[in-house]
Order: structure tokens, then sequence, then C-alpha cells
């Protein structure tokens, strides 16, 4: 099953949907929607890294539709 790019707001790259399209056939994701969450557990405010990313894909039709790609940034807390 494939991830539709077309009329997305920014570009997306074939490359990103075929590793996402690999993925979740991998896993053997058989419902109507799914959320991906990836994190790396080094990354900290303080110190840098990967961001958080959440991506939602729901499928309609026999494709996925990527709904959005949400990056979540953590924000250092300060003591006083």
């Amino acid at each position: 099953m494939r991830i539709l790019r077309e009329g997305l707001a920014l570009p997306v790259t074939h490359k990103f949907t075929k590793a996402i399209t690999v993925m979740l056939n991998e896993e053997g994701i058989s419902g109507d929607s799914v959320t991906i969450n990836f994190r790396d557990p080094t990354y900290s405010a303080e110190n840098g890294g990967f961001h958080p990313v959440e991506i939602r894909l729901e499928r309609q039709n026999n494709a996925w539709h990527l709904c959005y790609i949400s990056v979540r940034p953590v924000i250092p807390t300060f003591n006083s």
C-alpha cells in the first residue's frame, strides 16, 4: 500500500514515504489509522540531539494519507 504525497502543503520525498511504507508493512499494521512516534532516548533540551517526531497516517481508498508530521521540541526547565 502506498502513501499519497500529492497535494500536501510541503514537499515529502519518495524516499521518506517508501521508508514509512516498509516500516508499516514490517509491523503488519492493519487498522485504518496509525500514529508513529520517533524518539531519541538520548535527546534533551540541554544537550540537543534529534527532536521527537510524530507522524499520523489514515487509510482511505487503499492508500495511506499523511495527516501531519509534528516535531515535538522539549522545552528546558530552569531551576531557580
